[in-house]
């Protein structure tokens, strides 16, 4: 026990909080205009972690340059999430009309996906980031958890997944390829298993740039298409949709 409190003492004493401290731990005295060397940039990625979020906005607001080291540490929100929401609390406390990024966790694995996940929290294990321009509560709560696969690629990812297990057919209806019937089955199955954390932000595109490179969640195809899981992932829906279009 003392172990682990010396362990979360020892966290809080490494927090950099103030352009001062950072300036110290990079041996600086003050930063240029923005401009690293290699060394320090290395050094700086490394601390990234233990710099508060408000520091690095206080800093881009100084030098805007440092907008990509924000976005980089901004990231790390998914490794130590404030809170998992599951549907009925995103009910009760809907995200905001805005621009953002969001997390999928899971507490449980779809079938074929791997067991290793870079992200568990709690069980759950993060298996796919999204982003959206038009606002969080839509894109969340309306394609998401209540959708069709039509508006929505996670649910077609998970219901292709998931198609023996909860006995899906994925089926064209008129120009849409949805499960149709089925789809209440798969949004109950969201709702039990899946939980969400987001946050609003205006610099979406680059935040899933960096958040998927990083972290290479199963369920993401964009700049994930090195993970070991993505052709087989590939098949399985290319499989659906072609069958889906053949009746």
């Amino acid at each position: 026990m003392f172990g682990i409190l010396g362990r979360i003492f020892g966290i809080f004493r490494r927090r950099i909080s103030t352009e001062e401290q950072l300036l110290q731990k990079l041996g600086l005295k003050a930063f240029p205009p923005y401009e690293l060397d290699e060394k320090k940039n290395r050094k700086l990625r490394k601390l990234l972690p233990h710099i508060t979020l408000g520091l690095c906005i206080e800093l881009e607001r100084k030098y805007p340059s440092f907008g990509q080291i924000t976005a980089e540490r901004e990231v790390y929100n998914f490794e130590a999430p404030e809170f998992l929401m599951r549907l009925a609390e995103l009910e009760e406390s809907p995200p905001p009309k805005l621009p953002g990024i969001y997390g999928w966790y899971f507490d449980k694995r779809p079938p074929k996906v791997p067991r290793k996940s870079r992200v568990n929290i709690n069980g759950c294990r993060l298996l796919y980031i999204g982003i959206t321009e038009r606002g969080l509560h839509d894109r969340i709560l309306s394609d998401h958890f209540r959708g069709n696969a039509e508006g929505s690629n996670l649910r077609l990812k998970l219901g292709c997944l998931l198609r023996k297990k909860l006995r899906l057919k994925l089926q064209k209806v008129g120009n849409r390829l949805t499960f149709g019937e089925g789809e209440d089955k798969l949004s109950k199955w969201i709702a039990e298993h899946a939980r969400v954390y987001y946050w609003a932000s205006n610099r979406t595109a680059q935040l899933e740039r960096i958040a998927i490179l990083r972290y290479s969640p199963p369920l993401n195809a964009d700049y994930n298409k090195d993970h070991p899981f993505y052709p087989r992932l590939k098949k399985i829906i290319d499989t659906c949709k072609t069958k889906a279009r053949q009746t």
